[in-house]
């Protein structure tokens, strides 16, 4: 009999963050889960460490090879067995007394296809907070794919609205856009996706634990090898590149113009103001093993008119004017206003004009 849920934790290294994870997982009493481990690759004796548990709950894979963060969650959900999957990061995990309240939402919302509920930190204060909201797929789906707060854990995700297609699909982006293992997209493009074919939800139920960033004093192994920022803009404008590529080739929907207007916003903010924060910040600096570059938000805002304008050229009418339409108000008042609106008024001592370094 397949398992009602399966908690997918892609690792590479950091056994001894998946020990604590575990440890906390298998305390749920439910025989009916799962938890895939899928290693990719590691140097470290995961499967020793997965086997020392004996506990069949515990499923552990490995890849033949380092296929990058992206492409082991693409395997971790190939090789789950339930309906349903809740993805985390080896750092993250759910409460064990609340597997039972996610198996529930699942029986009463079996059309649903992405859920994203509310969190704490590791010392239990509430990160993240949403309301109790389903938005029906289409044109609110396309909307809320855009506006939900984006990172690939703490995600319950629908397997049965994937063929195996459309793991082919995302495995082949992931290789032909990417010369790069720092990818960090399939999530988006798996809720873009959804949103065109279920309902996407949110849930003010405290399910999981998410350990903020900036207070871990390890260092990701996601990180660069070079000292350069994973999210630094030549890094950006690839991710950048191939979800558009996803959503104008792939995607068949009324909806398609949600998506589009979605990605410019979201990377326009990141390109210009994201990475700006993420550039100065010491904490960030040493979790992921990266340098302060020199940077110009007036610049970058300049390069990303650049990099959008070329994906307009690649699409056909009527989203090349859509793009085009769009691009056109993103501008140096757009995007002050909305960082003004993302940090109140502290932000006026932080910036008096886009273009400071």
């Amino acid at each position: 009999m397949d398992p009602r849920l399966s908690i997918c934790l892609p690792v590479y290294n950091q056994s001894a963050l998946l020990e604590w994870n575990l440890n906390n997982l298998i305390q749920c009493p439910l025989k009916d889960t799962e938890i895939v481990v899928q290693d990719n690759c590691s140097t470290e004796n995961i499967e020793g460490l997965v086997l020392s548990f004996n506990d069949s709950r515990i499923r552990y894979n490995r890849n033949p090879e380092n296929l990058g963060h992206d492409r082991s969650i693409i395997q971790a959900f190939r090789n789950s067995r339930s309906k349903f999957a809740f993805l985390l990061r080896t750092s993250d995990t759910v409460y064990p007394e609340k597997i039972e309240e996610i198996i529930r939402f699942t029986d009463k919302n079996p059309q649903v296809g992405y859920c994203r509920f509310s969190c704490k930190d590791e010392n239990g204060r509430m990160r993240l907070k949403f309301p109790d909201r389903t938005y029906p797929k289409g044109k609110e789906a396309a909307q809320a794919a855009g506006s939900l707060w984006m990172h690939p854990s703490g995600e319950l995700y629908n397997l049965s609205c994937f063929t195996e297609d459309d793991w082919d699909c995302f495995d082949q982006y992931m290789v032909q856009e990417f010369s790069h293992p720092y990818r960090f997209v399939v999530d988006t493009m798996m809720r873009m996706k959804l949103s065109t074919v279920a309902d996407l939800a949110t849930g003010s139920a405290v399910i999981w634990q998410y350990t903020y960033t900036v207070n871990r004093k390890d260092q990701a192994e996601t990180g660069s090898k070079d000292r350069k920022c994973v999210y630094a803009p030549e890094y950006l404008y690839d991710r950048y590149r191939c979800e558009m590529h996803y959503v104008l080739r792939e995607i068949d929907s009324e909806d398609k113009g949600i998506l589009i207007d979605n990605l410019i916003g979201q990377y326009s903010k990141a390109a210009v103001f994201t990475f700006k924060y993420l550039n100065r910040n010491k904490a960030m600096q040493n979790h992921y093993r990266y340098e302060e570059i020199p940077f110009s938000s007036r610049e970058e805002l300049k390069r990303f008119r650049e990099v959008t304008s070329g994906l307009a050229e690649e699409a056909e009418e009527p989203y090349r004017s859509q793009i085009l339409r769009k691009l056109s108000g993103i501008g140096e008042p757009v995007l002050v206003k909305w960082y003004m609106e993302r940090l109140g008024q502290a932000a006026c001592s932080r910036i008096r004009k886009i273009g400071s370094n």
